[in-house]
């Protein structure tokens, strides 16, 4: 099972980033147009970069789920080497982060190496692809915490609709929770990164707290609804 995880893996990281590189022919930081954000325009909403922005999302969520299923199907064989419930959860949660972050780290770096060809400062892609995961590892915590408390949950679907809304709502405010992981935006705000990386502790606390907050209710009783 294992085995085949790890192929399916780097079979979507390979098809991911080709993909990515295929839809921004043509542009000059391919980095920055996938992981940047929308370029506020002065009250437009810009439907093709919002879509592409949300592609983004909901691929890595995608990827989640299947990391979840993987880790639930697993479960019954697993549950023996704990102590309890909650040293699951424990492992449960930071291993599927874990295994997120990989996957989402050798794609956007093979992206980085790509463009490093071309010239485009390796600081700027770096501080990229750090912003939008600070980002990215709040909704992955979401999708997790939901998947345990809420069997066959729909939180994918409704972190993409709701991401989308925070980009529509900071169209016509350009305020700092609507753009939250678009680099790009929050340079508009402010030329360095301390209120880019004020946001990303605020979500990681947020991403904390949800995990103490599982940890705190997880029973028996929920965790057996991962196999039923």
């Amino acid at each position: 099972m294992k085995k085949k995880t790890i192929i399916f893996e780097v079979i979507i990281i390979f098809l991911f980033s080709v993909f990515m590189i295929i839809w921004n022919v043509g542009c000059k930081n391919i980095v920055c147009n996938i992981y940047g954000g929308v370029e506020y325009n002065y009250g437009d909403i810009n439907v093709l970069a919002m879509g592409k922005w949300l592609f983004v999302f909901a691929m890595y969520f995608l990827i989640t789920g299947y990391e979840m299923l993987n880790n639930q199907r697993m479960f019954l064989f697993e549950i023996y080497r704990y102590k309890n419930y909650k040293t699951w959860w424990r492992n449960y949660f930071f291993n599927t982060q874990f295994s997120i972050f990989l996957i989402y780290i050798f794609s956007a770096l093979e992206l980085v190496i790509i463009e490093q060809r071309d010239g485009i400062s390796l600081m700027n892609d770096l501080l990229i692809i750090v912003f939008f995961y600070m980002h990215l590892q709040m909704y992955i915590s979401i999708l997790i915490c939901s998947g345990v408390l809420f069997k066959n949950s729909i939180c994918p679907g409704v972190l993409v609709v709701f991401e989308g809304l925070l980009y529509v709502f900071s169209v016509s405010d350009n305020n700092l929770i609507g753009i939250s992981g678009m680099y790009i935006r929050l340079k508009d705000i402010d030329n360095t990164v301390y209120s880019g990386i004020g946001i990303g502790i605020i979500e990681a606390v947020i991403s904390i707290v949800l995990f103490l907050a599982v940890k705190s209710l997880i029973s028996n009783e929920k965790c057996e609804r991962l196999v039923l």
